[in-house]
């Protein structure tokens, strides 16, 4: 199902679907890897090493994303599991969190970052 809303872009109209937001993310991720190889996760030095410090939060959101939506799926569509994970990330004590991931980070530069993301999340939420 679909939803008819539509985006004006210069004298352009784009329709948006259901997902669309989702999908972006996904395209947005993809393009950011393309340089590094097709189908590649990106290590956190290279992450470090080639993209901004924007660019890698929006990375390790994009993973959060994901990680958040196969739980859910996961969980046969029950949302108290990746509802976790989000609180987890964006909940209150950003800065605890921050501090954590950093650290974790820090001791396994050659790991790749949404592997020690989930291992993160499996902490505070379970598998």
């Amino acid at each position: 199902m679909s939803h008819n809303r539509s985006v004006m872009c210069g004298r352009k109209s784009l329709r948006l679907r259901k997902y669309s937001p989702f999908s972006g993310m996904i395209i947005g991720i993809e393009l950011a890897i393309a340089p590094f190889g097709q189908a590649n996760a990106l290590t956190v030095a290279e992450i470090r090493e080639n993209l901004s410090a924007e660019e890698q939060t929006h990375y390790v959101a994009g993973v959060v994303e994901g990680l958040a939506f196969a739980r859910w799926i996961a969980d046969d569509r029950d949302a108290t599991g990746m509802n976790c994970i989000w609180s987890w990330y964006l909940g209150s004590d950003t800065q605890a969190r921050f501090n954590q991931q950093m650290t974790m980070f820090d001791r396994h530069p050659d790991q790749q970052v949404s592997t020690l993301m989930y291992a993160l999340i499996r902490e505070e939420c379970g598998e």
